[in-house]
């Protein structure tokens, strides 16, 4: 985990990841806090997990983040596939976590929101029901 210092834009955060990982080869950004990167110094190729943090003080913006290696176990498994074919491995137990992860996703024309809205509504007894219960 790498962080701490403040930026005024996330393009300096990027250039200090540059000087410490070398050249950027790709990226996935998941959201506006949270990028998948793919990294190469040298011939060393290096996933990297860009966490942003943007703080506002007396109206001035400034940007914080966190970058984790593989070696520091992400604890997230959305991670790339092409990424991860390209990378050595370096935290197998992770890699072994994220295969199992990605082979239970549901299917994605499937959602889960509907269900998740019976169950915070009416409890888990009548999920298996096909009617809201009564009363």
């Amino acid at each position: 985990m790498i962080g701490g210092q403040t930026f005024a834009c996330r393009r300096e955060i990027l250039s200090k990841l540059k000087r410490m990982f070398g050249h950027l080869l790709d990226k996935k950004v998941v959201n506006n806090d949270i990028t998948w990167s793919l990294w190469q110094k040298e011939n060393e190729i290096r996933i990297v997990l860009i966490r942003y943090f943007r703080f506002i003080h007396d109206g001035t913006v400034f940007w914080k983040y966190t970058a984790y290696t593989e070696e520091d176990h992400f604890y997230h498994y959305d991670c790339p596939a092409s990424f991860l074919s390209r990378a050595p491995v370096r935290h197998a137990r992770w890699r072994d976590e994220i295969s199992n992860v990605q082979w239970r996703k549901p299917d994605s024309s499937l959602s889960s929101m509907p269900m998740l809205s019976f169950l915070l509504l009416y409890g888990n007894d009548h999920a298996l029901s096909t009617s809201p219960p009564r009363g």
